[in-house]
């Protein structure tokens, strides 16, 4: 037997899968077993994500680019299950590829604990990883301690 909900909580799209399955040995019967499960094709769609995000963001950069600014583009994690800086880079480089209006940083910020926040420059000058071999390769923070500018 098997059911499924989809719904959005808070904005967030969830879809809950409940199956009950036969060849469970008897001491399992009753139990939950929550699991993580994630469609066939997503780091593909993390591509096509950071794709999109990039032909909307990075021409805005550019302009500031031409004006002499230094371009940073900072993404957000908040995927503890299915997500880490490496695949992100990877999707990130893909994404960049070919463009000629690359931002001179790539910086991730992780949100997934919500009072701890933790940074790290994907790409710095074309460079993967640039901090990694220095005492700075993650800044870790608490939202709380920032300040609004703008």
């Amino acid at each position: 037997m098997k059911g499924v909900r989809a719904g959005s909580p808070s904005g967030i799209k969830l879809t809950l899968t409940r199956e009950i399955v036969w060849s469970l040995p008897k001491k399992a019967h009753g139990r939950l077993f929550v699991i993580r499960s994630a469609p066939k094709d997503y780091e593909n769609l993390r591509r096509e994500r950071l794709k999109m995000a990039m032909q909307r963001k990075l021409p805005k950069l550019q302009a500031w680019k031409e004006a002499c600014a230094r371009t940073i583009l900072v993404l957000e994690n908040g995927d503890m299950a299915l997500s880490n800086h490496w695949v992100i880079y990877e999707s990130a480089e893909a994404a960049l590829a070919g463009r000629a209006d690359r931002p001179d940083e790539v910086w991730l910020v992780d949100t997934t604990i919500a009072n701890e926040w933790t940074a790290c420059c994907l790409i710095r000058d074309g460079q993967g990883f640039p901090d990694d071999e220095t005492t700075h390769r993650f800044w870790n923070f608490k939202p709380s301690e920032l300040e609004a500018v703008g």
